[in-house]
C-alpha cells in the first residue's frame, strides 16, 4: 500500500518538539505543519501524532470522528497534565508528556501501529465515520457533543448556520451565551439516558433570530455508557411565522365584526333619518342624516385602508409635500366626525414648514389615526361640548414636528406601552386595534419618531417628529408599509 495509508503524520504547529526518530522516518513519518494540514480530512494514516503547542482537544476529537481506525498520539506539556482525561475522551489512544524522550515516542507509535483501532472501534466513531456523507446532506442542524456540552462534531448545515463549532459549548454557537440553557435537553439526556425535545430561539452567525425545534439521542459505549449525546434541531421559524399569521387573521376577523356591526348600526340609523327627512320634507333632518352616513362611510373607508396596509406590503412613494396645505386638508377631513362628537378641531402651523417628503396618502391615513384617537378619547371622558383636540406644526432644521393634543380621557403607562401593539384597543367594540399599529409603522417606514405623554383624566398628547427630506433607509432597512399580516 501507498505511504498515505502506511505513513505516520506528525502534526506541529512550528518545529517538532522532539526530533522525529529515524525508526519513524523510515516507516514513512511525515512532518507538515499545522498551517497546511488539516488531520481531520487526511484518512488512512498508520498513526497521527498531534504535537504541542498545537494539540487541541476539539482537534484531536474531529480527528478521531473522521479516523476511527487510527491511533492517535498526543505529545503534550508537562503543565497541561490536567488535560489528560480529556485528551482520552476526545479520543486520543496515548497522551505523552514532558520531557519527552525520542525513543520513547517512537516505541509508542510503533506499539500502537501493531495494535491499530479496528475501524468503528466505538459506536461514536463508526456512526461518524459511516454516516458522515448522510448527516451533511441532513435537513437540520447536527451536532454530537461530550459531557462538557463542547461539540465534537458538526454537519456541514450547522457550520454553515452557526460558524464552526469545534471545541464550543452549545449554548455558546446557538446563543452566545457563557452558561447552559435552563432546562438543557442535552443535560437531561445524560442524566436520564432518554431522548428530550425543546422549542427555543437561537441567533446564527449573520445575527437573525431562529425557532428551532430540538431532539436529542444519547450514543453509548460498549459497556452501554452514555459518552456523548447527538443534538438534532430543525428550523421552524417559518411554520411559527404562519401560525401567528393565522392567529392574527382569527383576532383581526374577530375585531372587525364587531366594527362592522357598529358602523352598519349607526349607517342604518344615518338611513333611517334620511328617509324620514325625505318623507316628511324636513330638510334639517335629511342633512342631520346625511352627515351620519358620509361620517360612517368614511370610517368603512379608513378601516378598508387600514386592512390593505396591514395585509399587503407595498413600498413608500415619497413625494414633496406642502406641509401646511396637507394638515389644513388633513383637519377638514376629520372635522365632521368631531363636530358630531362636540370636539373643536384647531389647527395652528408655526411659521413657514414649508415641504416634506412624505408618502402622502400613507402619512395621511397614519394621521387621522391620530386625530380619531383624540377625538374617541374626548368622547369617551364626556366633556359636554368642551372637547378639544389641537393640531399643531413647527419646523426646526430638517425635522418637521407635528404634535395632536387632546383633553380627552388620557392613559395610564400601561396603556401606551401597549397602543401600538397590533390588536390593541381601548375603546372596546369601537375599535379594530389596526389602525394604531399601522400608524406607527407607517411612522417608523419614513424614519419618523413618536412620543406620547398622557396621564388619565389629563388628557394626550402626540408629538410625531419627521425628516423632511425621505432618505429612504428606515431602522431596520425596510420601507414597505407593512407586509407583516397574511398574504
Amino acid at each position: 500500500m501507498s505511504k498515505e495509508h502506511h505513513g505516520i503524520l506528525w502534526i506541529a504547529e512550528a518545529a517538532p518538539s522532539v526530533p522525529v526518530p529515524d525508526a519513524l522516518r523510515d516507516e514513512g513519518a511525515d512532518v507538515e505543519l499545522a498551517a497546511q494540514a488539516n488531520p481531520a480530512l487526511i484518512p488512512g494514516r498508520g498513526c497521527i501524532v498531534f504535537d504541542h503547542p498545537f494539540s487541541e482537544t476539539a482537534e484531536v476529537a474531529e480527528c478521531s470522528l473522521r479516523n476511527p481506525d487510527v491511533p492517535i498520539v498526543v505529545l503534550e506539556k508537562a503543565e497541561n497534565r490536567a488535560l489528560h482525561a480529556q485528551y482520552l475522551r476526545a479520543g486520543a489512544s496515548v497522551v505523552l508528556f514532558d520531557p519527552l524522550e525520542p525513543d520513547v515516542v517512537a516505541a509508542t507509535v510503533r506499539a500502537l501501529r501493531r495494535c491499530r483501532r479496528p475501524v468503528g472501534g466505538s459506536p461514536l466513531q463508526a456512526m461518524a465515520e459511516s454516516c458522515r456523507d448522510l448527516l451533511d446532506a441532513a435537513p437540520c442542524f447536527l451536532t454530537v457533543q461530550d459531557r462538557d456540552l463542547r461539540i465534537v462534531a458538526s454537519n456541514a448545515r450547522f457550520r454553515e448556520a452557526f460558524g464552526p463549532g469545534l471545541g464550543r459549548s452549545c449554548h455558546e454557537a446557538y446563543k452566545g451565551l457563557d452558561a447552559p440553557c435552563e432546562d438543557c435537553p442535552i443535560l437531561k439526556t445524560f442524566e436520564t439516558g432518554v431522548s428530550h425535545q425543546v422549542e427555543t430561539v437561537v441567533t446564527t452567525r449573520a445575527g437573525e433570530e431562529m425557532n428551532i425545534l430540538v431532539w436529542t439521542s444519547p450514543i453509548r459505549d460498549d459497556s452501554g455508557r452514555i459518552t456523548h449525546v447527538m443534538e438534532m434541531a430543525t428550523d421552524i421559524t417559518r411554520l411559527r411565522k404562519l401560525q401567528d399569521h393565522v392567529t392574527s387573521l382569527g383576532m383581526m376577523l374577530g375585531s372587525m365584526s364587531h366594527g362592522v356591526k357598529g358602523l352598519l348600526m349607526s349607517l342604518d340609523a344615518g338611513i333611517y333619518k334620511v328617509d324620514s327627512g325625505l318623507s316628511r320634507g324636513d330638510d334639517g333632518r335629511l342633512r342631520e342624516g346625511w352627515g351620519l352616513v358620509k361620517g360612517r362611510i368614511g370610517h368603512i373607508r379608513k378601516m378598508v385602508l387600514d386592512i390593505l396596509y396591514y395585509s399587503k406590503p407595498r413600498p413608500l412613494e415619497p413625494r414633496m409635500v406642502d406641509v401646511r396645505e396637507f394638515l389644513e386638508e388633513l383637519v377638514l377631513t376629520a372635522e365632521p366626525r368631531a363636530r358630531e362628537q362636540r370636539v373643536e378641531l384647531a389647527l395652528t402651523v408655526a411659521g413657514d414648514c414649508g415641504e416634506f417628503e412624505v408618502d402622502r396618502h400613507a402619512l395621511f391615513s397614519a394621521l387621522l389615526n391620530f386625530l380619531d384617537n383624540a377625538v374617541d378619547a374626548c368622547r369617551m371622558a364626556d366633556r359636554e361640548g368642551e372637547g378639544r383636540v389641537a393640531v399643531k406644526a413647527e419646523r426646526a432644521g430638517g425635522i418637521v414636528s407635528i404634535s395632536i393634543a387632546d383633553n380627552g380621557i388620557g392613559m395610564d403607562q400601561a396603556t401606551i406601552d401597549k397602543m401600538f401593539s397590533l390588536f390593541f384597543s381601548s375603546k372596546g367594540v369601537h375599535g379594530t386595534g389596526i389602525g394604531m399599529y399601522v400608524a406607527d409603522y407607517i411612522i417608523g417606514a419614513h424614519n419618523g419618531d413618536i412620543e406620547v405623554v398622557s396621564a388619565p383624566n389629563r388628557g394626550t398628547t402626540c408629538i410625531i417628529d419627521l425628516p423632511a427630506v425621505f432618505d429612504g433607509n428606515p431602522p431596520g432597512g425596510d420601507s414597505d408599509l407593512p407586509g407583516d399580516g397574511p398574504e
